[in-house]
């Protein structure tokens, strides 16, 4: 082990070898606490190195200092299980002189990621670390011809509980990482780790571009193919590039991807939430169902298994729920809601399906496991409140959501249907002239605020909104426009928008006054209840204004 100020960790790291290790090598790189003290209560031989940002010196101090045939190395903040007492020994006694993979779990503070890593393997002058961050023995262990084994033991990591510590150890990670590119310019795997860290950074951009170089040069680089980093390299970049919307370029790395290293789990998942993201729902479920089938195989880089299989149904819940297959889209969705724990990127994802299938039981159930105080977490307590009548709550929500910065068109138009059913209707035009760029380009809201100008008697209002959007107007507007030339007793506008709808709905008919006046039964078979009253209004109020001359 090397270790520095890990008082809190240590005993439990030292407790869960013992019976276990022959000896206990610590080698102390600067603990200003009881580490040191700590690791000679519990038998151990203690060193002491100069911290020289390099983890693999440090390490290979530590291996120097070792006397028996095997080296089990941990972190200080690792804890080594095992189900049965003397496996280990086992493993050693069947597969003498072999290195072995141990499962390894990195706990965080909501999820649970897994990967094999060599954790244990012959003492020998050959085998040492090498790289200055995310060190391994796997390069020498290949040079020196020795095999290695995947066994079911297992290392659980706790260095990853805090968010604040996990910045920490990426800031000084990257420091050391580009200290040691500058010295290493063309080493692959250094660029590599680089990559990666600043992705755990969130520099999507600088992430992006060392990641296309590095498969870019993976081409005349033969021993970082026969890594597993030339695939993770992929799979990041994949992930990157979703995450900005790149999706054109992001698919072109899956295409990629797949012709490299086959289809599996991964190429079919992220292309599954790709596709769902663009809205193509249909190629969305058929990807995620063939993700499902091959199912997620372990190897050498962390996997969230569980909430992978969370998002899965997740996804392809908010699909289902697209293309109105109710029935799929409520079991997956909770089933996803069951798996994915407090993730907040799930929850919102399973909750929009809540809210598309108009289920407000389960969508209080997934608000319960997310963070309040947000705005889309207002806006979907509104939903909520929506589906079970209570507009006055609904309305206090939206309201709260649209402060914290969920300005989007869903939350206006519920918010707009709040005050509609409140008969708030000034407060709905009063949003709407604050919002009037979000409402102009946007038909349904149009929709909503011209039928408030019509119950308000804001006749010209009405009016010019229908001019703005004289080049998005549907057969909905086209009769708003019929009923406001019939309230201002414009009959022969009226006329005209009459016959240019009928023109829009059944260009091939000859148009007269009898087809025009059955308009309303027309748009009613076509389920344009809102256009359909529209006309009969005005149809009726044409009839009152001249009865002689319209039954003519």
């Amino acid at each position: 082990m090397i270790v520095k100020n890990e008082e809190e960790n240590l005993p439990r790291a030292l407790a869960s070898v013992r019976g276990v290790a022959d000896e206990l090598i610590v080698v102390d790189t600067g603990s200003k606490d009881r580490t040191v003290e700590i690791a000679r209560e519990f038998g151990a031989k203690v060193f002491h190195f100069d911290w020289c940002d390099d983890f693999s010196a440090a390490r290979n101090e530590s291996i120097r200092h070792a006397t028996k045939d095997y080296i089990l190395w941990l972190d200080g903040d690792d804890e080594f299980q095992s189900n049965h007492p003397g496996e280990l020994r086992k493993i050693l006694k069947i597969h003498r002189g072999k290195a072995f993979h141990f499962l390894v779990q990195l706990l965080s503070e909501d999820r649970k990621d897994e990967y094999y890593q060599v954790r244990l393997f012959p003492r020998r002058k050959d085998i040492l670390f090498e790289g200055r961050v995310h060190e391994q023995p796997n390069y020498s262990l290949r040079r020196s011809g020795i095999l290695t084994l995947v066994t079911q033991l297992r290392i659980v990591h706790h260095g990853y509980i805090s968010p604040e510590n996990i910045v920490q150890k990426l800031e000084r990670n990257l420091k050391i990482l580009e200290a040691e590119q500058a010295e290493k310019k063309g080493d692959i795997i250094v660029r590599f780790f680089r990559a990666k860290t600043t992705m755990g950074l969130h520099r999507v951009k600088e992430s992006e571009i060392l990641y296309k170089k590095i498969i870019e040069d993976a081409k005349n680089d033969k021993f970082f193919r026969t890594t597993e980093y030339w695939r993770m390299s992929y799979l990041d970049l994949i992930n990157v590039l979703a995450a900005q919307g790149s999706y054109g370029d992001a698919k072109t790395y899956i295409a990629d991807l797949k012709n490299t290293f086959g289809t599996d789990f991964f190429c079919c998942y992220y292309l599954g939430n790709i596709l769902m993201r663009e809205g193509d729902y249909p190629g969305a479920l058929k990807e995620l169902a063939a993700a499902e089938k091959i199912g997620i195989e372990m190897g050498t880089f962390p996997v969230n298994k569980p909430q992978m299989l969370a998002g899965l149904h997740a996804y392809a819940g908010f699909c289902c729920a697209k293309e109105r297959r109710r029935l799929d889209a409520k079991e997956y969705a909770v089933k996803a809601l069951k798996e994915s724990g407090t993730d907040p990127h799930l929850l919102d994802s399973i909750s929009d399906t809540f809210i598309i299938l108009r289920d407000p039981e389960s969508l209080t159930t997934a608000l319960s496991k997310m963070t309040p105080g947000t705005g889309k977490y207002h806006y979907k307590t509104g939903m909520c409140h929506i589906y079970q009548g209570h507009m006055a709550d609904a309305a206090s929500e939206l309201e709260t959501a649209l402060r914290l910065g969920q300005q989007t068109r869903n939350c206006l138009s519920a918010l707009m249907l709040c005050y509609e059913g409140l008969r708030l209707l000034d407060k709905a035009i009063a949003l709407a002239s604050e919002w009037g760029p979000v409402f102009e380009n946007d038909s349904e809201l149009s929709k909503r605020l011209l039928s408030i100008y019509i119950d308000t008697c804001r006749y010209e209002e009405a009016s010019g909104l229908l001019e703005r959007l004289n080049g998005q107007k549907d057969i909905e507007l086209k009769a708003a426009d019929i009923y406001i030339a019939a309230l201002k007793e414009d009959w022969e506008k009226m006329l005209a928008c009459s016959l240019d709808l009928f023109q829009a709905m059944a260009p091939d008919k000859v148009p007269s006054l009898e087809n025009i006046i059955r308009l309303d039964k027309e748009l009613l078979q076509i389920n344009e209840k809102k256009a359909a009253l529209y006309m009969q209004q005005s149809i009726g109020l044409f009839a009152a204004k001249s009865s002689s001359s319209f039954n003519s």
